[in-house]
């Protein structure tokens, strides 16, 4: 097949006004604000590895269980995360999986 018969294909298969797949079975990756990428997303328990403080009592906090946001890096204390509701949406991180605590 000559390139410019590849382009063709892959030409068709994109919708010109959206720049979207129009096929069901196109398994190619998202890219931009659409996609969700893991670490990125939502709130996660981990271990403190440097010295930190919480956002909201300021307590010290250093090799400890800590609810972390990687957005923003909010860095709560495990009692602030309970009283802001974070708690319940923590994912342990594989860090903290590994440790097991």
């Amino acid at each position: 097949m000559a390139k410019s018969e590849l382009r063709r294909w892959r030409d068709w298969r994109i919708n010109e006004t959206s720049g979207r797949s129009i096929r069901a079975d196109d398994k190619r990756e998202r890219r931009g604000k659409d996609r969700k990428s893991g670490s990125s997303s939502g709130w996660w328990w981990t271990l403190a590895a440097r010295e930190a403080e919480c956002k909201r009592c300021g307590k010290q906090l250093l090799h400890e269980k800590i609810a972390y946001r990687h957005q923003t890096r909010e860095i709560l204390c495990p009692d602030c995360a309970r009283e802001e509701c974070v708690a319940e949406i923590c994912q342990p991180s594989r860090k903290l999986l590994k440790v097991g605590s």
